[in-house]
């Protein structure tokens, strides 16, 4: 079987160490640039030789050859490059994992949310005493797993709309879906094409499984196994949590219904538990520093208004400073719901005219070009809590979302 990996990124690489063990399967390998400016070359050249190294460009002289292509979920498939090879399937690195993994599933979809509880699932679970790998979008390839030296007895998955478009075998025991609000439109005409993305996560769930479900998408009526909404959960006591926001509780209510569906034992002082020593994800509002009065947080993770407005959310009655900006996806996205919330709000980056535009006639607004000179001249000891929630994308500046909250946190790190 000829099978093309395309995207070299952290999935790629482990698709292509996953399949280099399989003797019977010649393999490609197909990246952006001229190989030669890979990073991953070196890496790449240990499981095939450098004439299966290919650019996009040069990519279709062997595209009447391939069987299979193992796409990386961040690749539009609308580029002009694949085109050539719109008769060969495709899947991502998850779906080739999945085809040969036997162990329960628990796989969580979702606009916002998705990694806190994938996290907060994975602890629980180990509290209970129970193997747990972790993976999927979180950043950790599902196909590492099989490298690892142990049983496990769950394995837990993040799934974006992207991974869940290239994943046919996904019948887990347990399917979350968070929420879905706009989000991603430069991949996707339409919201609806999003949220059909989305709602792939339960087409081949089994009577015996269970459905979590945010109430605002009942429409889910082909669905086989068992349907159960999220609600908030009020039975717990949230004073020693070191989490800010109401949204943990939906968090927690996702997780003792998934105990319960599980049988694990002992969940209602397993979950009090972890609700008093779990510290969050990082770049997820998390805590930074504190200077006088003031306490700056990072929820460097946002990258669309939904994640921001949640942020928000977590601080009612604040005198506050919101930090937004990045890379304008298009000039359509949706700003009218910070309305609802009182800030300063402080703009940077390729999206900072636009948000300027938009709200400048509802609140103080203040435009830089970056975060640099932003924080040197925020006079931050006005404000209760300082909150970086971007709501946009990093790719303007920055090669990552990690790599721009790197940046806000070593910022803050040097204010006094």
């Amino acid at each position: 079987m000829k099978i093309a990996i395309w995207g070299m990124g952290v999935s790629g690489i482990s698709a292509l160490r996953y399949l280099a063990q399989k003797t019977s399967h010649d393999i490609y390998v197909i990246n952006q640039s001229l190989p030669e400016t890979w990073e991953c070359l070196e890496q790449a050249l240990n499981y095939v030789d450098r004439k299966h190294c290919l650019s996009q460009a040069e990519s279709s002289i062997i595209a009447q050859d391939i069987d299979l292509i193992v796409l990386s979920p961040g690749i539009d498939p609308r580029i002009k490059e694949l085109q050539a090879f719109t008769h060969v399937p495709k899947i991502c690195e998850v779906e080739l994992a999945l085809r040969e993994i036997n162990t329960p599933l628990i796989a969580v979809t979702g606009t916002n949310g998705k990694t806190t509880t994938v996290t907060m699932i994975a602890k629980a679970l180990e509290m209970s005493g129970k193997k747990v790998y972790l993976g999927g979008n979180i950043g950790k390839p599902l196909c590492d797993i099989f490298f690892e030296k142990q049983f496990f007895d769950y394995i837990v998955l993040e799934l974006s709309s992207f991974q869940l478009e290239l994943i046919e075998s996904l019948s887990p025991e347990v399917a979350v879906i968070l929420n879905i609000s706009e989000s991603h439109m430069e991949r996707y005409i339409r919201i609806e094409d999003y949220i059909s993305a989305k709602l792939r996560i339960a087409d081949h769930l089994k009577e015996d499984q269970l459905l979590l479900l945010d109430r605002d998408y009942p429409q889910l009526t082909s669905v086989k196994g068992e349907i159960q909404f999220i609600t908030k959960n009020e039975e717990y006591d949230f004073s020693k949590s070191s989490l800010v926001g109401e949204h943990y509780k939906l968090t927690i209510d996702v997780l003792e219904k998934i105990f319960m569906h599980l049988k694990i034992q002992h969940r209602q002082q397993l979950l009090q538990k972890l609700i008093e020593t779990f510290s969050g994800v990082k770049y997820r509002l998390e805590f930074i520093k504190q200077i006088g009065k003031t306490k700056f947080y990072n929820d460097g993770k946002s990258t669309n208004t939904a994640s921001t407005l949640s942020a928000l959310a977590s601080f009612p009655q604040k005198k506050l400073a919101l930090i937004m900006g990045g890379k304008l996806r298009d000039e359509s996205q949706d700003l009218s719901g910070l309305k609802n919330f009182k800030f300063d709000l402080y703009t940077f980056g390729e999206a900072s005219s636009f948000i300027k535009q938009n709200l400048e006639y509802d609140f103080k607004v203040v435009k830089y070009e970056n975060l640099e000179s932003l924080l040197s001249k925020l006079d931050y000891s006005a404000y209760e809590v300082v909150l970086f929630s971007p709501a946009y994308p990093s790719f303007d500046q920055y090669r990552n979302y990690i790599e721009r909250s790197q940046h806000f946190e070593n910022l803050v790190s040097y204010l006094v």
